[in-house]
């Protein structure tokens, strides 16, 4: 700005209001140019402070949304790593309780095949047993047969010879009683020894005492002058013979034992007092059989009733087996319920992750979302400011000019 020329004082007090209208509009001119000047200085600083400070909020925003990424990852690998484990944790307790099951199963297994082995040993032992007493008893009746029946064709045949001796010779018959009393003896002793029970050393000793006795008697027999013939011949004889003459021969027979015994009884003299001796032995040699015949049916009851106790025991354990494999059934049963109810939590875990994700993955889509506004933001403010500064620049250079 130029100052004013100077003037007379006679000219000044004529321009003293043009004076005064330049020295206002100079102060005008003045007071706007201090304004625009200080609004563009406050501009300007309000530029560099908002140049200064949007860098810096920029950052502190850019830093916190990096924290709040890294601590969403963390949280993540966190979660994902507490699962990893949950989920190892229940395939191992399944792995387990799946090898349990298998080693009871094992076990139960080895237990039936045990019972069975105990039952199919007791069966077999029970079989070898009544078999053996089967046989022992077939070879008892077989043998108290064989002895009851040959003691008695023996004395038939030794009677049929003493009476043919008797008819041949006419000799007294002193002598004849005391043979038939040793037969009749000996006949009570082979049903005695048919009763009782015999081993088979004892059958052929007897049959060869027997035979002796038989060989001894014939050569007495023989050496008799009176009789003259061999007795081997007769047996023949009557051997040929038909059935009819054999039964006349034994009513024959019959008789003449009758007949002796009557003459024994005029001859000797001798009381009858043995003979109900002996049928008394007969009795109770019976009596012995029918005893033993009760004990044998006892031993075969009592067999039946162990058998009968074998089968309880069985079943009893047959029971058990069944309620073992109920419980086993049961905890089966709740070992599937529990990996059902593992497997719906792991999938409600696993969802819920998956819903946390998202939540997450949201959260950093509106962060992203801000930053952007606040980048656009940021550029449309530094072209407003760059705007004002060029129209500030342009109204200085106006006033200048």
């Amino acid at each position: 700005m130029t100052a004013a020329p100077s003037v007379s004082s006679t000219s000044t007090a004529n321009n003293t209001p043009l004076r005064k209208s330049k020295q206002a509009h100079q102060q005008t001119h003045q007071q706007a140019h201090q304004q625009t000047h200080q609004q563009s200085q406050q501009q300007r600083q309000q530029v560099h402070q908002s140049k200064s400070q949007q860098p810096q909020s920029q950052k502190q925003k850019l830093q916190h949304l990096e924290k709040l990424e890294k601590l969403t990852h963390q949280r993540l690998a966190k979660h994902q790593q507490q699962m990893l484990a949950q989920q190892q944790m229940l395939a191992q307790q399944l792995q387990q309780k799946q090898q349990q099951q298998q080693q009871q199963q094992q076990q139960q297994q080895q237990q039936q095949q045990q019972q069975q082995q105990k039952q199919q040993v007791v069966t077999t032992q029970f079989i070898i047993e009544s078999a053996q007493g089967m046989i022992q008893n077939n070879q008892v009746y077989g043998l108290q047969q064989i002895h009851s029946v040959t003691p008695l064709r023996q004395a038939a045949q030794q009677q049929q010879v003493v009476n043919i001796r008797r008819s041949s010779t006419g000799q007294s018959l002193q002598k004849q009683p005391q043979q038939v009393i040793q037969s009749r003896q000996q006949v009570v002793q082979s049903q005695q020894a048919a009763i009782q029970p015999r081993s088979q050393q004892q059958v052929v000793q007897s049959q060869q005492q027997q035979q002796i006795g038989q060989s001894q008697q014939q050569v007495l027999n023989i050496r008799r002058p009176s009789i003259g013939q061999s007795l081997q011949k007769q047996s023949k004889q009557q051997a040929i013979q038909p059935q009819p003459q054999i039964q006349q021969q034994q009513q024959v027979v019959q008789s003449q034992q009758q007949q002796t015994l009557n003459t024994r009884r005029s001859s000797t003299g001798q009381s009858l007092q043995k003979q109900p001796q002996q049928q008394q032995q007969i009795v109770q040699s019976h009596q012995q059989h029918v005893s033993q015949q009760q004990a044998a049916q006892q031993v075969v009851q009592q067999q039946v009733a162990r058998q009968q106790a074998v089968q309880q025991v069985v079943q009893q354990q047959i029971a058990r087996q069944q309620a073992v494999q109920q419980v086993v059934q049961q905890q089966v049963a709740r070992q599937q319920a529990e990996q059902q109810v593992a497997r719906q939590q792991a999938e409600q875990q696993v969802a819920r992750q998956q819903a946390v994700q998202q939540v997450v993955q949201q959260q950093v889509a509106r962060q992203q979302a801000v930053q952007q506004q606040v980048t656009q933001q940021v550029i449309l403010h530094q072209a407003a400011q760059k705007q004002n500064v060029q129209q500030q620049q342009q109204s200085n250079n106006n006033i200048t000019t």
